[in-house]
């Protein structure tokens, strides 16, 4: 078994009670003392990578700070851009980076500046923009995690106020912009 894969010799000294678990290949082992809750949130999201392909995070607004949900894993099953939303509720977000996703998945591109409907109900487009890695650790602290530092692409998922206006447009009013901010490199 080790001459088929080398790297089960860094688990293979694991004490009584301890498991390790890694999401692909040659990707770091995460060890840990079972029964220890500790690592519990690590595992599921492990988990929910090599299940579904991808596993979503969701941060609650806090005060004037909108909320955000964000994909990790994307990258690792599909060679893709991890998938984040700011501004909407977790339960519509999380269900707008799920269609996206299984846009990907089904071999549509999803680039920078590509308008993509389905994401959300009422007709509305979304538009993809690229997220600048200098927002990766305030917005992305997860996929910072999995991939072990900024070596990861992100896309934003940008939708419109409901008179169809981006943020970026100068219809828009600053609410709507301070509540949805790009993350882009211009931002």
């Amino acid at each position: 078994m080790v001459s088929a894969d080398p790297t089960l010799a860094q688990v293979g000294d694991l004490p009584r009670g301890w498991s390790a678990l890694r999401s692909a290949v040659g990707a770091t082992w995460q060890r840990w003392q079972t029964g220890c809750d500790e690592h519990a949130a690590e595992r599921k999201a492990l988990h929910d990578i090599d299940t579904y392909g991808l596993h979503i995070l969701s941060v609650a607004e806090d005060g004037a700070l909108p909320p955000f949900s964000y994909s990790i894993g994307i990258g690792q099953s599909l060679g893709l851009p991890e998938m984040i939303v700011v501004g909407l509720r977790h339960e519509v977000a999380q269900a707008a980076i799920n269609a996206c996703y299984a846009l990907m998945k089904a071999g549509q591109r999803i680039v920078p500046g590509a308008r993509v409907a389905g994401l959300l109900g009422g007709g509305f487009e979304c538009e993809i923009v690229e997220v600048s890695p200098a927002h990766y650790r305030e917005y992305m602290g997860w996929a910072w995690w999995l991939y072990d530092g900024p070596g990861f692409r992100a896309h934003q998922i940008v939708f419109p106020n409901t008179a169809g206006v981006f943020p970026w447009e100068p219809a828009a009013d600053a609410w709507f912009r301070n509540w949805q901010p790009l993350l882009n490199a211009t931002a």
